[in-house]
C-alpha cells in the first residue's frame, strides 16, 4: 500500500474512532406519534383544586413553552377556572394513585374522556397529573421542569433520554434542562406547522 493510502486510511480510522467516542446527541427531535387535535395555537388549561399549590410553577412552565427565546412556536395557552373543553388540565395526586417514584404523569384522551395511545391516536385533551410525594422533594427549578417536560408531552414529544441538554429527557435519566430547549423548541413547529 502507498503512502497515500496508508495516512488516508490513518486518517479515515481517527476520524471514526473520535467520532463514537463524542457524547453525540439526536438532532432530531423525538415524537410520540400522534398530537392534539386541536393544535397548540389556541389552548386552554385548567388547575384543579388539588393542583392549586403548583399554579405558580404550572404558569411559569406554560409561560416558557410560550416563550422559549427561540424565536416563534404556535404555541398559545390561556388558564381558565373550568375543565370544560380544556386542551390540558393538571391535577395533584396523594397516595398511592402513582408509582412511588414517579414526579408526573401524562395521559391523552378522546372527545369522550376515553384514554387513548398517544403513538395509536390523536388525542382531545391531556391530563398531567403531579405526584406531590415526591415532587415536594425536589428543588423548585426541578418541578418546573419536571412541569415543563410533561407538558412536552401534551404537545406530542417523546422522551430524549440520550440528551441530558433537553427538557423532554427524564429527571431519572440525569436531565440538566428545566427550560425549553431549542431541539424541543423546533420540535413544536414541525409537528403543528
Amino acid at each position: 500500500m502507498n503512502i497515500k493510502k496508508k495516512i488516508f486510511a490513518l486518517i479515515l480510522v481517527i476520524s471514526l474512532t473520535l467520532g463514537l467516542n463524542q457524547n453525540v446527541f439526536a438532532d432530531e427531535p423525538l415524537f410520540i406519534g400522534c398530537k392534539l387535535q386541536r393544535g397548540v395555537s389556541n389552548m386552554y388549561y385548567y388547575v384543579d383544586s388539588s393542583a392549586e399549590g403548583y399554579t405558580y410553577l404550572i404558569n411559569n412552565a406554560v409561560d416558557n413553552w410560550v416563550d422559549t427565546g427561540y424565536g416563534w412556536n404556535p404555541i398559545y395557552m390561556s388558564p381558565v377556572a373550568s375543565n370544560y373543553a380544556t386542551d390540558v388540565d393538571f391535577y395533584a395526586r396523594f397516595g398511592d394513585e402513582l408509582e412511588a417514584t414517579t414526579i408526573a404523569k401524562t395521559s391523552f384522551y378522546d372527545i369522550n374522556e376515553g384514554r387513548v395511545s398517544a403513538s395509536e391516536s390523536d388525542w382531545f385533551f391531556a391530563k398531567i397529573e403531579i405526584n406531590v410525594k415526591v415532587i415536594n422533594t425536589l428543588r423548585e427549578e426541578v418541578q418546573q421542569g419536571t412541569i415543563a417536560h410533561e407538558l412536552g408531552h401534551a404537545f406530542g414529544l417523546e422522551h430524549q433520554n440520550k440528551n441530558i441538554n433537553s427538557i423532554m429527557c427524564q429527571f431519572s435519566c440525569g436531565r440538566k434542562m428545566h427550560r425549553v430547549d431549542e431541539i424541543s423548541h423546533n420540535a413544536i413547529n414541525t409537528l403543528y406547522n
